[in-house]
């Protein structure tokens, strides 16, 4: 028992590894789970709000985001196990028809360059080189960096290059989930693909190649083609072979926001080279009983080994399209996303301010705004969720238990992926519904991790998890629990509180 704490307490004690020359390795470090992400708005990563009014305002001394700058909360992210930074879209955007005083990151109006928001003031360099330099920075922490592919472009584009938009049978442009200020870009068909879009995606893998990128997230890969996509992905991996393409889809997802675009199945963008794929976890604020989590597992394994390349499951439990855990169930669910993403054989990503707690509410959302630089005259905020349309403070929260947590959680998945590499899920039975149990056994290195907990919000339970041919004779360790677990022959007693999670660990027990 000694041993396997002595071990344990190394991991949280371990310092960030430094990479001297950087070699991209992230579609192998996403195959192997081993990925912390954190998705950050790069507006919002460094900003410096004086006046603490959660308004950016440049004028008075404020200071927004940018490459930069940004590379001061490389060590603080490094610290807490993040090893892949997700920068949403970092292209110009639009100002018509737009959403809030900066207009929305996802409404670009030009994807082939970089936008000048995030070029620092206080440097001569142009903005690629500033951009490549925090690529450089992130490298040097051993921290990769991905960057958002979007699928639309703004009402702006549109106005300009009508040519490049699909249309439907009125020869109208489409608009996308009734965004006003988004437009579809025409991908083509499966059989011809658009050659005008797909130069300008090309030409912007040529840009994020040349800054030293390590792969991109797409948005709504379903938009385009699979031969858009297998074009785009075998023209990268023959710049760089391990060029990560994750695709912001899940399994259960909607194949199509239109009826005009071409059928994409979500086996079709896998089987055409796409790395992962989103695991649905966010719906995880609707689970109430076990069965509601083991179905999305089962559900995300149908697609992870059915390929010739091995497919990464990306645990994201809260994007910035969700409200944000905090304002679901206090601090209880963000610790069950950081224990659940720690131990299920996933890769995990969080969105800048979970590790803190942000509730993304802002005093000032949807009133009048001071100043903008788009034809919206208010501060648009989805209200509890990340905010994508303004120069905003940056994340922010005072939850120090959740950081703790966040940290030790993080350090907790190094060392499952270093001590139980063969590790196996395994989905333990409990006697009650709202309490999942699953054990992750290592057959070589017989170390397991036991894992159970509670979707109920009011209820303590008593819990005997069924775990066969375990006896008191193996020691069962608390890595995040208040309980003492109880062995008894052929299962574990623990007690439960609502919403909590616990997790133990044992060196010795093998479950086949």
């Amino acid at each position: 028992m000694k041993k396997v704490v002595v071990v344990f307490i190394l991991f949280l004690l371990g310092s960030v590894s430094y990479a001297q020359n950087w070699v991209n390795d992230a579609r192998t470090l996403f195959q192997q789970n081993r990925a912390v992400v954190l998705t950050v708005n790069l507006r919002t990563f460094a900003a410096v709000d004086n006046d603490g009014n959660g308004i950016i305002q440049v004028d008075k001394g404020d200071v927004s985001g940018n490459f930069l700058n940004s590379v001061s909360r490389l060590d603080e992210i490094a610290k807490m196990g993040i090893n892949t930074i997700h920068l949403l879209p970092i292209n110009p955007v639009g100002a018509k028809k737009a959403y809030g005083t900066a207009g929305s990151l996802f409404a670009v109006k030009d994807l082939t360059s970089i936008s000048s928001d995030f070029k620092s003031p206080d440097s001569s360099m142009i903005i690629e080189l500033q951009a490549k330099s925090f690529v450089e920075a992130c490298h040097s922490r051993n921290i990769r960096v991905l960057v958002e592919l979007p699928a639309y472009a703004s009402y702006d584009l549109y106005l300009k290059k009508p040519g490049l938009f699909l249309k439907d049978s009125a020869r109208n442009s489409i608009v996308p989930f009734n965004s006003r200020d988004l437009r579809i870009l025409n991908g083509g068909t499966s059989f011809n693909i658009n050659s005008s879009v797909y130069d300008i995606y090309k030409k912007y893998i040529d840009l994020l190649l040349s800054l030293d990128v390590d792969g991109v997230v797409v948005q709504n890969p379903n938009t385009k083609p699979v031969k858009f996509w297998f074009n785009l992905i075998s023209y990268a991996r023959t710049q760089n072979n391990q060029f990560i393409f994750l695709a912001e889809m899940t399994p259960s997802g909607k194949h199509s926001v239109s009826r005009f675009l071409p059928f994409v199945t979500f086996s079709g963008l896998l089987n055409n080279g796409f790395d992962g794929f989103y695991a649905g976890f966010n719906k995880i604020q609707e689970w109430k009983f076990s069965k509601d989590l083991f179905k999305q597992l089962s559900l995300n394994n149908k697609y992870v080994s059915r390929y010739k390349d091995k497919k990464s499951v990306v645990g994201v439990f809260a994007s910035y399209n969700d409200l944000s855990p905090i304002l679901v169930n206090d601090a209880y669910l963000s610790k069950m996303i950081i224990w659940l993403n720690a131990t299920l054989p996933v890769n995990s990503m969080f969105l800048d301010g979970f590790q803190f707690g942000d509730d993304y509410n802002f005093p000032w959302a949807n009133l009048k705004a001071y100043d903008s630089r788009t034809d919206d005259d208010k501060y648009f905020v989805n209200r509890g969720k990340f905010d994508l349309y303004n120069f905003s403070r940056r994340p922010q929260g005072d939850y120090s238990d959740i950081t703790k947590e966040f940290i030790q959680g993080n350090k907790f998945k190094s060392f499952m992926n270093d001590y139980l590499p063969n590790g196996v899920l395994i989905k333990l039975k409990t006697n009650h519904d709202s309490v999942f149990a699953y054990a992750i056994s290592d057959k070589i290195t017989k170390y397991t991790v036991f894992v159970v907990g509670n979707f109920d919000l009011e209820n303590i339970y008593n819990v005997e998890i069924s775990v066969p041919n375990i006896n008191h004779k193996y020691s069962v360790n608390t890595v995040k629990s208040i309980a003492v677990p109880q062995v008894k022959r052929n299962r574990i007693c623990t007690v439960i509180a609502p919403a909590d999670i616990q997790v133990f660990l044992s060196k010795g027990f093998y479950l086949n």
